[in-house]
């Protein structure tokens, strides 16, 4: 027999999946109503984007690549090519959450050469931070580095320093894949100075975690007792799908 406290949990658990769950169904019943009512402009682009990225949410794959394609189609047909760049983003995000990151990455590719032709410096970066961190998964470090090196270096340039952070983090954990304990600890440090200049406690406690992690492989174990808790290791999975 659960105990109170387990059944508590699992009860606030469920009523909260519950309520997330209807608050997405409303969300897209909106969505799909506005959809019915648009002319083929860039609105219903973006319209069919963000269905798109609630189904992916939602883990309806085959209904998130179904409206990304339509956007594709309506995007080409009129010619809009941030829309067309967000929906082979969205496509990549979606094979990225279902573990198909080769084919993730393709899309991704065509999403950054949009991107980079009609000169969207934000989009760039979180494409190559989302290719860093697919690469990284599968191993290839080099390839990995390389590209969180591209979308670090252009965070910092428009001066998104949360995200710059989460860059550095992100190079650091592919070191440490490595075994590179010294460059991990470097660009851990790195990027906890960010986090503290913007005053991101949850980043700077994964941030501290993860130093943690690295003391233990250099098996300085006082200093990874002073650097918080090590409940999790860090992962180089890092997908947003926004």
């Amino acid at each position: 027999m659960k105990s109170l406290p387990n059944r508590i949990f699992l009860f606030v658990l469920f009523f909260l999946n519950a309520f997330i769950g209807h608050a997405q169904n409303k969300t897209i019943d909106s969505l799909q109503r506005v959809l019915q009512i648009e002319t083929e402009d860039t609105s219903k682009v973006n319209t069919l984007n963000e269905l798109a990225y609630e189904f992916t949410i939602s883990a309806d794959s085959q209904k998130s690549f179904q409206f990304a394609r339509q956007a594709i189609s309506l995007a080409e047909k009129i010619n809009y090519k941030k829309g067309k760049a967000l929906a082979f983003f969205r496509i990549g995000i979606c094979y990225g959450s279902q573990g198909n990151l080769p084919e993730a990455n393709k899309d991704l590719n065509i999403a950054l050469k949009l991107y980079q032709d009609i000169g969207d410096k934000g989009r760039i970066a979180r494409t190559y931070s989302e290719l860093g961190g697919n690469y990284g998964e599968l191993g290839f470090y080099s390839d990995a580095i390389g590209h969180l090196y591209n979308s670090l270096k252009i965070h910092e340039e428009i001066g998104n320093k949360k995200a710059a952070a989460e860059d550095m983090q992100g190079i650091g954990i592919m070191y440490w894949q490595q075994g590179n304990d010294s460059d991990a600890y470097k660009m851990a440090q790195e990027g906890l100075k960010v986090c503290q200049e913007i005053g991101d406690s949850t980043a700077m406690g994964q941030s501290l975690s993860f130093i943690g992690e690295i003391y233990l492989n250099m098996r300085k174990y006082v200093e990874a007792l002073l650097d918080g808790p090590h409940s999790s290791r860090p992962s180089v999975r890092r997908l947003r799908l926004q």
